[in-house]
Order: structure tokens, then C-alpha cells, then sequence
């Protein structure tokens, strides 16, 4: 999403239906992505050999 836009996570759990919801961990990045914090990008999805990593996009940031 936008760098303007803040996020409600309240509001994202219930769209998604999950019952939790996190961020990475700059750790967590590294380990799952090869990436260190600062330069991720869906990209690095690739090095996601486990694919369990989960993105959402903002529908406004998709017509940009």
C-alpha cells in the first residue's frame, strides 16, 4: 500500500480472516527472503523456496 495510507490491522484480520497477523522480523526476512531489511521487494518471493510467505496489495496501489 501507499507510504501514506495507514494500515488498520483490526480491519485487515477480518477481510483476510485470520486470527493473526504479523510483520516480519528483519531475521525472519533474511531467513525466509536472503534479503536484509530496507530492500525487500516482491522479488524476493523467489528466494521463498517454503512459499508460505503471504502478500497483500492495496487495490488503490494496483491501478499506479
Amino acid at each position: 500500500m501507499d507510504d501514506q495510507k495507514r494500515l488498520d490491522m483490526s480491519l485487515l484480520k477480518e477481510l483476510i480472516g485470520a486470527s493473526r497477523i504479523r510483520m516480519a522480523s528483519s531475521e525472519s526476512l533474511f531467513e525466509k527472503m536472503s534479503l536484509p531489511a530496507g530492500v525487500v521487494s516482491p522479488f524476493g518471493l523467489l528466494n521463498n523456496t517454503d512459499k508460505d510467505i503471504q502478500v497483500y496489495f492495496d487495490k488503490e496501489i494496483m491501478s499506479e
